[in-house]
């Protein structure tokens, strides 16, 4: 398939049109729903999957790229397709091209499609391999179209900004169905477009929004909501922002293809995708990631952040040329202590002194392991890990493929899917309701008890240890500049993320710099150097708040406007110690509702302000002075 044509990617479509024509393909009996984005795709089309045949539909799922076998790009019913149906239906695609000309990605599209009318799916998940216009499943017009998110990626292809590739991507929309974003800040282009042919453009944070809670989360659109989801088992932060545009998938199905909500919570939980936030068992902890360019490894960045170890993070890295590497590094190497790098073969692929010199440029000069390729680098890094240590492997698809090769670790990728179909078992869910109510039973007065909590309002990332008491505070990079945002009023937003139940995260921005030490560590600020909290004064009556004031002011004494929602606390300690932060910076801040009420949170917001310009202005200091990313919202 490789040869058949003479470049390795070849945007377009009049290709794969010709061959679809020949083979009967135009229009399917069956439904689609397209998947495009910068990353999430395939988280995306995992929990849709999932949840789909919970509800006992027959789904077909096209993914790319493969990180074992080819056999996992096409999967009907959640299991993938043998040697042989694939091999039938290359041989069918062979003769109808002809003299035709297609591309890798080409051939395998138009097999998979003919794979799913052959065997009589429901609907066909059809993820996108490059872009979204011109790409080989956009010859199909889907039901829904689903974009996870817009960042810098394939920029020789896509175009060098965000407002180029937005465009690109929001090529996969049709005119009068269901256009889904789940970038909550999208490119000006990805709208204009989607209004321009009449698409019904669904925007998170604007047409839907998710809140996160302690043991579950809430999704919300309109006049809908379902409560207590369970969070998706792949881990990261992100992955509530995918999840939230699968219940808005579903819902826009919901007449031809309904589901309950225990086939929601199904897809959610019995999706598991190796590479992504990936941990193998044992000790070190060993993490997979495919992150390859800078909103990826943002994403890593915060998730590693979130889960403290006690000894040191080490690195294994190789990536593709064509990726963002300097930035990528440089995101990453606050948090890493030891880097083990190698190239990857192939012509995309970057050699091991290439790597060094990115090291170099992203400011690492010590600590570095060269080595001729990933599986000398993952052993170097095993030889010299304790087991209270931290692998990280990131970089490529093909560097996370090559260990997930190793004998030990591809029996695991089995193992751990079938952990999480398991998972799931009804009779499982009510042996561990039992045991449930007997830890409650045990440990509840426990909990109820006088003595002082330590931590703020928080929880555990799913599947996470539970680390020791501290504040760590990071300089991550700041992201690159963000378009405006959606220019219309919102409908509900998001709370604002919530960090680990026994760890706070403030995540400051930093301006690249060649000059980082090597080994930079996160430091970690002692309980005992963070400033006390401070009894607010009452305001006196009639006065209006100034923006140096810190005094606790009700919600309710505030004009209508925009507010910046900069946090939520069980503990009014801690808001407190915010709003004193931030009253010190001159904002005008306050905390709703000003007084601790059993079970509900304290909010610390900044405003108001009279537009959402103003908001966002606020928002973006905000930021930049604290490294807190704000949530502007509607009072």
């Amino acid at each position: 398939m490789e040869t058949l044509h003479p470049r390795e990617i070849e945007l377009g479509l009049a290709r794969v049109a010709e061959v679809r024509d020949r083979l009967g393909l135009t229009q399917p009996a069956f439904a689609v729903i397209t998947v495009a984005g910068t990353n999430g795709k395939g988280s995306t089309v995992a929990m849709l999957e999932h949840a789909l045949h919970a509800a006992g539909y027959r789904v077909g799922a096209y993914t790319s790229p493969h990180l074992l076998d080819y056999n996992e790009r096409v999967r009907i019913a959640t299991e993938v397709l043998g040697d042989a149906d694939l091999c039938a239906a290359f041989e069918r695609i062979e003769a109808a091209r002809a003299d035709t000309p297609l591309t890798y990605f080409e051939f395998g599209t138009l097999a998979a499609v003919d794979l799913f009318r052959q065997r009589n799916v429901d609907i066909a998940i059809l993820e996108v391999g490059l872009g979204g216009r011109l790409d080989a499943v956009n010859a199909w017009d889907a039901d829904v179209s689903i974009v996870s998110s817009v960042g810098i990626d394939h920029t020789e292809w896509l175009g060098l900004d965000r407002e180029s590739i937005g465009r690109e991507k929001a090529g996969v929309y049709r005119a009068q169905r269901c256009a889904i974003c789940g970038d909550p800040d999208p490119p000006r282009s990805l709208i204009e477009y989607a209004e321009q042919i009449g698409a019904r453009l669904l925007c998170v944070d604007r047409d839907f929004d998710f809140e996160r809670l302690t043991e579950s989360w809430t999704w919300r659109a309109l006049d809908k909501k379902h409560s207590a989801l369970p969070y998706p088992a792949m881990r990261g932060d992100y992955q509530l922002y995918n999840a939230a545009c699968v219940l808005m998938a579903l819902d826009c199905l919901a007449e031809r293809f309904p589901v309950t909500m225990a086939d929601i919570r199904a897809g959610l939980l019995n999706a598991v995708l190796p590479g992504r936030f990936q941990t193998l068992p044992g000790r070190p902890v060993r993490v997979l990631d495919v992150a390859h360019n800078v909103q990826a490894a943002e994403a890593l960045a915060r998730t590693l952040h979130a889960q403290v170890v006690p000894g040191r993070t080490i690195a294994v890295c190789g990536m593709l040329h064509d990726k963002p590497i300097v930035d990528v590094l440089r995101i990453l190497a606050p948090l890493v202590s030891r880097w083990h790098v190698a190239g990857l073969a192939g012509a995309r692929g970057t050699s091991t002194e290439d790597m060094r010199a990115a090291l170099a440029a992203a400011g690492v000069s010590e600590g570095v392991g060269l080595h001729e390729d990933i599986e000398q680098a993952y052993a170097a890094a095993l030889a010299e890990a304790s087991e209270h240590d931290r692998i990280v492997v990131f970089g490529s698809f093909h560097t996370v493929g090559a260990i997930l090769r190793l004998p030990k670790n591809r029996t695991g990728v089995m193992a751990e899917r079938k952990e999480a179909e398991d998972d799931f078992n009804p009779r499982h869910r009510i042996v561990g309701a039992v045991i449930l109510v007997a830890l409650a039973v045990i440990f509840l007065p426990m909990l109820l008890s006088d003595r002082p909590s330590e931590t703020g309002d928080s929880r555990v990332a799913p599947g996470g240890s539970v680390p020791e008491t501290r504040i760590v505070v990071t300089p991550v990079p700041p992201p690159g500049d963000r378009a405006a945002s959606i220019p219309k009023p919102a409908v509900s937003q998001k709370a604002p993320e919530k960090t680990s139940s026994v760890t706070k995260t403030v995540v400051v921005p930093v301006e690249p710099t060649t000059e980082v030490p090597a080994a930079a560590k996160a430091p970690v600020i002692p309980e005992s150097r963070l400033p006390e909290a401070k009894p607010a004064p009452e305001p006196r009556p009639g006065s209006e708040p100034k923006k140096s004031t810190t005094a606790v002011k009700p919600a309710a004494a505030v004009e209508k406007g925009w507010l910046v929602q900069v946090g939520a606390f069980s503990q009014m300690d801690n808001a407190r110690r915010l709003h004193e932060k931030l009253s010190q910076k001159g904002y005008a801040v306050f905390l709703d509702p000003p007084h601790p009420e059993k079970g509900k949170n304290v909010r610390v917001e900044v405003g108001p302000y009279k537009d959402v310009a103003a908001a966002k202005a606020a928002q973006a200091r905000i930021q930049n002075e604290l490294g807190i990313k704000g949530v502007v919202r509607k009072q």
